[in-house]
């Protein structure tokens, strides 16, 4: 319906008429590449059966990540999901008010405060790096301007349930970009996985800081014991 709740999942255990040869198969054929490979060679697919069908979308995740990892699962892969569903949104909007709706109940049960910090994607702060793998797994995937504006959109996003629930929110986009045009000559994300470097934890780390300090001494001044 229009409310979700925490269920623990349940535990499945595996058919008990699955030979161990099956299962070991089916584990290497959902999870390496290798697999399929050695599967389309047509003797050895004569003797351990025919390649699964291949989902197209996943086929072009995969070599996505593979042109450009850290662009992929930071940015590009939300991307792909909203392009082809893009009446996901909605859901997925509700679905963030609720877990920030739970956080906000749980910390107020607990007579502590929620600071919620929105961190940029090295796509908005520093675009030109591995722009030339970024890209080509942009025109790979055939991802429009549309579909690329995804991490905008998640951003405005949780700044405008911050502000539908009252919750404390620092929004890292403006100060991040500040710090990276005022000193380009350190990048702030690493190129491998495209998460803050040192550098940019720095920068995260002077900006939260009086804002912690501040909301410490607050605490401290009105429970002095």
């Amino acid at each position: 319906g229009d409310s979700y709740k925490h269920v623990e999942p349940a535990i499945e255990k595996p058919p008990t008429d699955v030979s161990l040869f099956r299962r070991c198969k089916n584990l290497l054929a959902s999870r390496f590449a290798t697999y399929q490979a050695l599967a389309s060679i047509r003797s050895l697919r004569r003797n351990f059966g025919e390649l699964p069908e291949v989902d197209q979308e996943h086929q072009l995740a995969v070599e996505a990540a593979t042109i450009c990892g850290g662009g992929y699962w930071q940015s590009l892969g939300q991307a792909q999901f909203f392009r082809n569903n893009p009446e996901a949104w909605d859901e997925c909007a509700a679905m963030m008010r609720f877990v920030l709706q739970a956080f906000r109940d749980e910390t107020n049960k607990l007579n502590t405060s929620f600071q919620l910090v929105v961190l940029p994607t090295l796509r908005q702060v520093h675009p030109e790096t591995d722009s030339l793998a970024y890209d080509a797994a942009v025109e790979h995937l055939q991802l429009t301007e549309h579909d690329l504006q995804v991490d905008d959109r998640a951003a405005e996003l949780v700044v405008r349930l911050a502000g539908d629930l009252q919750i404390s929110l620092v929004d890292m986009r403006e100060p991040l970009l500040a710090a990276f045009q005022h000193d380009k000559s350190h990048e702030l994300y690493w190129r491998f996985d495209h998460h803050l470097n040192i550098y940019g934890h720095q920068v995260l780390a002077e900006h939260l800081l009086p804002i912690l300090a501040k909301e410490f001494q607050k605490r401290a001044t009105s429970n002095p014991e």
